[in-house]
């Protein structure tokens, strides 16, 4: 199992056939399905309406070349969950995930993607985000890829994201909301105030 761990976080993967939370489960069983023989399911096979016991907390990843080449891939965030956007204090919709505050979410997230994006193949993840040394957030991340154009290829991701509480991300995201430009945002927004 592969485990990354510092003061502001840790990030451990999972066997996807070790998935306990039932939606996890069932978001997982639905991309099998729709995969059947192939080597990726179409992004156009995903019914919205299959996916309703998960819509608030399921997000859809674009996957763009990295023009700097830092990466193989950069990654922006298409549709996010109400209930993600909720928790995070903004709408992650049209940011890219380079753009998450937090250091050890961004590198944990973007690590996920790249997987996912670069092999064609799931994976899951528990991730706890830490403020201080204690753990303040914690969550399982399961993450699919999806063809697009290209029917071999990742295009997209499906990702499922369970066990957040509302009251813990109130507490982590208090001073800092997910994504840098809402900071800068809310930032401006208090010096009008004011």
């Amino acid at each position: 199992m592969l485990q990354e761990t510092n003061n502001d976080g840790e990030m451990s993967a999972r066997d996807l056939n070790a998935i306990e939370n039932p939606k996890l489960k069932k978001l997982f069983d639905y991309w099998l399905l729709l995969k059947g023989d192939k080597k990726l399911p179409l992004r156009n096979d995903v019914n919205p309406i299959d996916l309703a016991f998960m819509l608030g907390w399921i997000l859809l990843i674009e996957i763009h070349p990295d023009p700097n080449l830092k990466e193989n891939f950069r990654f922006r965030y298409r549709l996010s969950g109400a209930e993600l956007d909720k928790i995070s204090r903004c709408s992650l919709q049209g940011h890219w995930a380079h753009e998450l505050n937090d250091d050890f979410q961004r590198q944990a997230t973007i690590k996920a993607f790249q997987e996912a994006a670069s092999t064609g193949k799931p994976n899951f993840y528990y991730v706890v985000l830490k403020k201080r040394g204690a753990k303040y957030l914690t969550y399982e991340r399961v993450t699919l890829p999806l063809a697009t154009s290209e029917p071999n290829q990742p295009g997209m991701l499906l990702v499922g994201i369970q066990g957040v509480t509302e009251p813990a991300s109130k507490q982590y995201y208090a001073d800092l909301p997910a994504m840098q430009e809402t900071k800068e945002k809310l930032t401006t927004q208090q010096n009008n105030q004011e």
